[in-house]
């Protein structure tokens, strides 16, 4: 994984990949830990984005969305004052 240190967000796109598996990863590092995840994913059931907040997902958007959505999440995130909030969003 890249060490990356001045990051306030990444944007993603793990076709194939498990985000939460990737988010515990960032989660396990110093150096990573406080960067905010938020998952867009189809899976939209409740278990799903309970183990998605669960796993250290900042927010869970589900698809389809709306694009303000997004931009509206991400702003909610970067402007959070202690970072501990989470934050679930459906369509």
């Amino acid at each position: 994984m890249a060490d990356y240190t001045r990051f306030k967000q990444v944007l993603p796109n793990l076709p194939g990949l498990d985000g939460i598996a990737a988010t515990r990863a960032l989660a396990g590092r110093d150096t990573t830990r406080d960067i905010p995840v938020v998952a867009v994913s189809a899976a939209a059931m409740g278990k799903d984005v309970e183990k998605g907040l669960a796993a250290g997902f900042k927010a869970y958007l589900t698809k389809p969305f709306e694009v303000q959505e997004v931009i509206d999440t991400v702003d909610r995130i970067l402007s959070e004052k202690d970072g501990t909030e989470q934050i679930e969003v459906s369509s």
